[in-house]
């Protein structure tokens, strides 16, 4: 569908409003009369631009969730530096948010958490998200290592993900940070020692 500049402005509007209360509050916790509210939309007008809170949600993913957190991350890969610094940025700036060091946990891996059950939609777009991720977490690992790991360097990367990731729920139980910077530096020390991984059966 093609849009005047007005409609498009419009329509950004709620994407971003929609965006900030989703990654802060939750999906299920941020009600459409909510949004539209704050973004000054009147509900007639939403139906314009979405058929749902659904298809706005896949809508803020798609367009404003994916690219941030991919611009986000990339953003923190210096070419020319040691793979290794770039892994330890990576790793440090993921548990340095606001909301992770509040205990409230990685954004978009609360809306992964919450979102991924409620429809396979939702779950295949997250899953890219988190799967781009990992694969700048590839990037470095196999710059670091070299090109003698036999392809498992989105093996490595999912591992330390996944152990960043647990390493955060255990924060925010705990709130030890010193534990939480320990977790992670055990996790890259494993993936860059080439230390092998259990194979699935």
């Amino acid at each position: 569908m093609s849009y005047t500049k007005k409609a498009l402005a419009t329509r950004r509007r709620i994407i971003d409003t929609a965006s900030q209360l989703f990654f802060t509050k939750g999906f299920a916790r941020t009600k459409l009369d909510e949004i539209l509210l704050i973004a000054k939309v009147r509900k007639g007008n939403f139906y314009y631009y979405f058929r749902s809170k659904d298809d706005l949600a896949l809508t803020v993913i798609r367009e404003s969730g994916r690219p941030l957190v991919l611009e986000w991350v990339r953003s923190l890969i210096d070419p020319e530096a040691d793979p290794r610094d770039n892994l330890n940025k990576l790793s440090e700036r993921l548990m340095d948010t606001e909301m992770v060091k509040g205990g409230q946990g990685n954004p978009l891996s609360n809306l992964a958490l919450e979102m991924s059950t409620l429809s396979e939609d939702f779950r295949r777009e997250l899953d890219l998200i988190m799967s781009e991720v990992v694969s700048v977490f590839a990037e470095q690992i196999e710059r670091a290592l070299g090109r003698d790991i036999s392809g498992r360097s989105k093996q490595l990367a999912a591992f330390v993900v996944s152990q960043i990731e647990g390493s955060l729920l255990l924060y925010r139980l705990n709130r030890n940070e010193q534990l939480l910077c320990e977790n992670v530096d055990c996790a890259l020390g494993v993936a860059l020692r080439k230390q092998p991984l259990a194979r699935a059966s």
